[in-house]
């Protein structure tokens, strides 16, 4: 497991990078860029997940001084207020994904795998979801399937957020009606963009 997790450290990287260059404009932002510029022995020293995960914790400070948009719904639509739920088994790619989200004003919660996630569902209903594919021995696609076939909301929009760009599983999540597939590494402004347009077409008012 610890294997794989390091082998994914480089996409994170990749996305925290992003994320980074396009807000450079808040002090805690660009204290954090200049790090990454860095990027020594100093920084990393011999466990880079450690390093990662203290990047992340002060890229919080950020969302932490932005009021959450609360979602509010359009007369006569079915769509629920509530957060984005992100479902990712990857600790850092998951708090990226929240922090991107933060930062743009949407209340966003993270589950860790797919009992995680059921525990959230069952506890409140998410405007939305986004979900990973390949969750240890799970997988978000049969989930996803599950949630439009046995659950008290089938209509939930979701967005797959993946490294797996392969045509067969792409074609499986739209098979189970998905409202989007993002391929990991993404741009965070093609991520909130993404949100905003399935929210939008699910009578969310954003």
């Amino acid at each position: 497991m610890a294997q794989q997790q390091d082998a994914r450290i480089p996409e994170c990287l990749v996305q925290l990078w992003r994320f980074l260059q396009s807000r450079t404009d808040d002090p805690v932002v660009k204290s954090l860029c200049d790090d990454l510029t860095r990027m020594d022995c100093t920084l990393f020293g011999q466990d880079p997940q450690q390093a990662l995960r203290e990047i992340l914790r002060r890229l919080t400070q950020v969302g932490s001084r932005l009021p959450l948009r609360r979602t509010r719904i359009r007369s006569g639509s079915s769509a629920r207020t509530g957060p984005v739920l992100v479902v990712d088994d990857d600790e850092i790619c998951g708090s990226l994904a929240q922090s991107v989200l933060e930062k743009h004003g949407f209340e966003a919660i993270i589950a860790n795998g797919i009992p995680a996630a059921k525990d959230a569902l069952a506890k409140r209903r998410p405007a939305m979801v986004l979900m990973d594919v390949h969750l240890g021995s799970d997988n978000g696609i049969a989930f996803v399937k599950s949630l439009r076939t046995d659950s008290p909301w089938p209509d939930i929009p979701v967005i797959v957020v993946s490294s797996d760009r392969l045509k067969r599983t792409v074609r499986k999540a739209i098979d189970v009606n998905v409202q989007g597939y993002l391929v990991k590494p993404y741009q965070p402004d093609a991520l909130v963009a993404k949100v905003r347009e399935v929210l939008g077409r699910s009578g969310v008012e954003i």
